[in-house]
């Protein structure tokens, strides 16, 4: 008997060990997701604020198309 219920703990304990591996990678998973998605976002907001400084530029100011650098010059979708 003492055999058996040593090796069904230690069975228990894998299992535990196993989940709680599994709940420690969903979290790391998650955290990294969490971060992409804030990167992502922090780079599409710089993006909109350079084309809104190229339209400003372009608009309020008369700047002429030249002294603007292409990459700010926001490209119109199809």
């Amino acid at each position: 008997m003492l055999g058996k219920k040593q090796g069904l703990d230690g069975g228990l304990s894998a299992g535990k060990s196993a989940i709680m591996e599994a709940l420690r990678t969903e979290l790391l998973n998650q955290g990294l997701l969490d971060s992409h998605i804030k990167e992502t976002k922090r780079i599409q907001d710089k993006t909109e604020r350079l084309q809104n400084r190229a339209k400003l530029l372009l608009q309020k100011r008369k700047v002429p198309l030249s002294a603007v650098p292409l990459r700010m010059i926001p490209r119109r979708k199809a």
